[in-house]
């Protein structure tokens, strides 16, 4: 087996983060976990590759910057996933304090009668 160039791994990484970026940003969680799966997988391919020749520098740098650029856009879209998640789980909170506070204060069991009218 052929051991894919360092490039061709920077390249798909670049390929990936964007469409991670794009998914986070559409609010798809199902794509992001597959691709954020993916990645991590180019990452470990990366990791066990030979080092990038000097001629391929230029190309590397402008690779990186498009995966920075797409890591901050996709942390921005997950940062505002999650911040919608908690509003949600807060009026969830304020609508069971709510209806806890119809409850009454005494257990109802067999034989109970509300003698309090």
């Amino acid at each position: 087996m052929t051991a894919t160039p360092p490039i061709e791994l920077a390249r798909r990484l670049a390929r990936l983060s964007a469409a991670l970026a794009a998914a986070a940003a559409a609010g798809d969680l199902d794509d992001v976990e597959r691709l954020l799966a993916a990645r991590a997988a180019a990452l470990a391919e990366r990791a066990a590759a030979t080092p990038p020749g000097p001629a391929e520098a230029a190309e590397l740098a402008g690779l990186g910057r498009a995966i920075e650029d797409a890591d901050r856009r996709t942390r921005a879209s997950l940062e505002a996933v999650v911040a919608n998640l908690r509003g949600e789980l807060a009026r969830l909170g304020l609508g069971a304090r709510a209806a806890r506070a119809y409850l009454a204060a005494d257990p109802v069991a067999p034989g109970w009668i509300d003698r309090r009218d």
